[in-house]
């Protein structure tokens, strides 16, 4: 399952782009994108990346989470976490 967690460290580098930068303040208020990752039918896992300004920050946090699923846990069990803080 190492391939999951690549795609999940890929994904998580490529929400954090500096072309999210460019974009107006509204469009990264509270977007969320959730992927379902499968492999010859068989779900992997799912993975949420998600977007934010906290409350009273200048800053944009982008957060990345990838969990398997209760199949693929069975032969190895992943839940990362990654995050960013972008400073447009």
């Amino acid at each position: 399952m190492s391939g999951l967690r690549a795609v999940a460290s890929v994904a998580a580098v490529l929400a954090a782009v500096p072309a999210w930068a460019g974009l107006p303040a509204w469009m990264l208020q509270g977007e969320r994108i959730t992927l379902t990752m499968s492999w010859l039918g068989i779900t992997g896992g799912t993975m949420v990346i998600e977007a934010h300004q906290p409350a009273g920050e200048a800053t944009y946090r982008i957060a990345m989470r990838a969990t398997s699923s209760a199949f693929v846990s069975k032969i190895i069990e992943i839940d990362d976490r990654f995050e960013t803080r972008l400073d447009p």
